[in-house]
């Protein structure tokens, strides 16, 4: 019976030369090793996406502290009130609900909460009931003169365990 079925087997395939368990295990190798590079290439991209748009949302985070800064600033203009009044130097946090800098004396109450409902859905404030955000925001004012000061907004995360920052300076100047 066994001999039926060899030559069943050999009939099908007549003399051709059939893969050995060496050509079978270079191919898998080979597919193997092309299947991991395309998911570590894959795994890197979806990384550095992540990282990049941190990064972006640092960046703009910064710009935003300056431009509420400035945005004080011109208010006292409108007000006629002196132009650096609310902005003396220090250390603050300010967010576009309030307006006004506040006081801080340490990074862990510059924390950053990103609001998930409502009409701030999106925006990133200060104490509001949302979780902690992975971003800080400090803004420090520093008196260049009479005329004129310099505006540091800085903005730290911390991202797979590496920390993170992002800086911005601007100078305000009483141009009225």
């Amino acid at each position: 019976m066994l001999k039926n079925i060899f030559l069943t087997i050999k009939s099908q395939f007549g003399n051709k030369p059939a893969l050995t368990i060496l050509e079978v295990m270079i191919s898998i190798f080979l597919l193997v090793t092309v299947m991991t590079a395309i998911l570590t290439l894959s795994l890197q991209s979806v990384r550095s996406q992540d990282s990049s748009r941190q990064e972006l949302i640092a960046r703009g985070l910064a710009q935003e502290g300056i431009e509420l800064i400035r945005n004080v600033r011109d208010s006292n203009f409108l007000n006629n009130r002196t132009w650096n009044q609310d902005i003396a130097p220090g250390q603050y946090r300010i967010d576009y609900l309030s307006f006004a800098p506040t006081a801080i004396t340490s990074w862990s109450e510059a924390n950053l909460q990103i609001m998930g409902s409502g009409l701030q859905q999106g925006f990133y404030l200060h104490n509001s009931s949302e979780a902690n955000s992975i971003f800080s925001r400090v803004v420090t004012i520093t008196s260049l003169g009479a005329n004129s000061e310099l505006i540091n907004c800085e903005v730290r995360w911390t991202y797979r365990d590496k920390n993170n920052k992002y800086s911005e300076q601007t100078i305000l100047y009483d141009w009225k």
